[in-house]
């Protein structure tokens, strides 16, 4: 983890060798269970466990499937939501943001969001899936230097795939760190898109998939795999 730390060149209180480090674990769902079972013990250690039932968590819709979703998440909506839940005699204990989602890789303002949970003295917590063994190998035999020409690569494909806003049968879905499109009929775009995704994959010449966002079926493209070059 400090070798990750270092690469992405973070302060020493984020690593082992200073005040900070960590454990990966398994699975998402393992890292939002521990960090609900963490923050609903500290504010219960404050509050008397006679008020676990007046204890509440913050999320987007964009959260990852293993909380409910809700309202999508702003620093404005947030404040006006909590500062509800405290009025009615709730105890704000646990905000779950989000950085890049599996279906459309959102990211929740961060920035913003972190100006509200300073009213509770919390932190946003930051994890993933069990990376280790796998973190490692890719550093010991790919090293830091091919994995910026391996990023790199990704931009330019990127900006590459940004292309397709002069055609005006497509609309980009932008979220950041990633690019979309949906292409869409005005009366037929779930439809059209879906035949328009089996078609291109029957072809076997390329390969998409698709989310659901709002209700309209979108085709992504996700160029991860190491073998892609821009």
């Amino acid at each position: 983890m400090d070798w990750l730390g270092q690469m992405l060149g973070l302060p020493q209180s984020f690593l082992f060798s200073g005040t900070g480090g960590g454990v990966i674990q398994g699975t998402t769902c393992e890292t939002i269970l521990c960090t609900l079972v963490a923050a609903r013990d500290q504010m219960l250690a404050k509050v008397g466990r006679e008020n676990i039932g007046k204890l509440v968590f913050y999320r987007s819709d964009q959260t990852h499937c293993a909380l409910l979703k809700a309202a999508k998440l702003s620093q404005e909506s947030l404040r006006t939501t909590i500062r509800l839940d405290v009025e009615a005699g709730l105890i704000p204990v646990f905000l779950c943001a989000t950085i890049g989602t599996t279906s459309t890789t959102a990211v929740d303002p961060i920035r913003d969001s972190k100006q509200v949970v300073d009213y509770k003295d919390w932190q946003i917590t930051l994890s993933r899936r069990f990376r280790s063994m796998k973190l490692w190998l890719v550093l010991r035999s790919y090293g830091v230097c091919n994995l910026k020409n391996f990023l790199s690569s990704h931009v330019k494909m990127a900006r590459l795939f940004q292309l397709v806003e002069s055609d005006n049968r497509v609309e980009k879905e932008p979220n950041g760190c990633n690019i979309e499109a949906k292409l869409v009929d005005p009366e037929y775009a779930n439809a059209f898109n879906r035949n328009l995704l089996e078609t291109m994959n029957a072809s076997g010449k390329v390969f998409m998939t698709h989310t659901v966002v709002e209700g309209i079926y979108v085709i992504t493209i996700c160029c991860w795999c190491h073998s892609n070059r821009g």
